[in-house]
């Protein structure tokens, strides 16, 4: 069936010059691992002045939490969008919007559930640590597509540009926090800062903005490619 008008494929997968673009990938990749490593560094020096090994330990402990829970995400419809060959408008609409929904469901059960956490844990802080670094699923969920956009053509300078755009207002608003006398709480908001400003970097970069071109069939065929090449890779 030949999709409608509104649907129309957008992005086909990079088809020339393959070769070239993985070799500046290298490039790209060496420095979108050497900036936030430096960065990181700087920041770790600055604030180990300030802060305890236990609040350190804290934010660690929240943003473990966190990240296990936006890991129950539907995080394998990127790759989905990476290597199917065509997407359309729907593909992309839909995945962004079921994201978004799942982001919502995951935030509100770490809401709920953190009061127990906390006492299971032993440590009451941990509950306004988890209300803040939680707000980071919403990034993550949210930069699910422009992220696979961006790797569907290789974009490679884009994600270095990315990263180091997240890391340097990660990095400025800690430094500034700690230094106003917040403490571990700026650990925690810079948590949120760097997946804040790397999604606002990837939409940028991937040069699309959703729409409500929302489809089941659509996410059925993504669903259907994931499970397929999952086989694949497991024989």
């Amino acid at each position: 069936m030949l999709a409608s008008e509104a649907d129309e494929i957008v992005f086909e997968h990079l088809s020339e010059n393959r070769s070239r673009a993985a070799l500046r990938g290298a490039f790209w990749s060496a420095l979108d691992t050497l900036i936030p490593t430096a960065l990181n560094s700087l920041v770790f020096i600055v604030t180990s002045r300030f802060l305890q090994p236990q609040d350190f330990g804290l934010v660690a402990l929240a943003f473990s939490i966190v990240s296990f829970a936006a890991g129950l995400g539907p995080t394998a419809f990127g790759e989905a969008l990476i290597q199917q060959k065509t997407i359309r408008k729907s593909h992309l609409d839909t995945v962004f919007w079921l994201s978004f929904v799942s982001a919502a469901l995951l935030y509100g059960v770490l809401f709920l559930a953190s009061p127990v956490i906390a006492h299971t844990l032993g440590h009451d802080e941990i509950v306004g640590l988890l209300m803040i670094i939680g707000l980071k699923i919403f990034f993550d969920m949210m930069i699910i597509v422009p992220n696979a956009l961006i790797g569907r053509t290789m974009s490679f300078h884009l994600a270095a540009v990315r990263t180091a755009i997240s890391t340097s207002v990660s990095a400025v608003i800690c430094l500034s926090l700690i230094l106003a006398g917040f403490g571990l709480w700026a650990l925690a908001i810079a948590q949120i800062a760097a997946p804040a400003a790397a999604c606002v970097a990837a939409f940028w970069g991937a040069r699309w903005l959703p729409g409500v071109r929302i489809k089941l069939g659509s996410l059925r065929e993504l669903l259907h490619f994931e499970l397929h090449r999952l086989l694949v890779s497991a024989q």
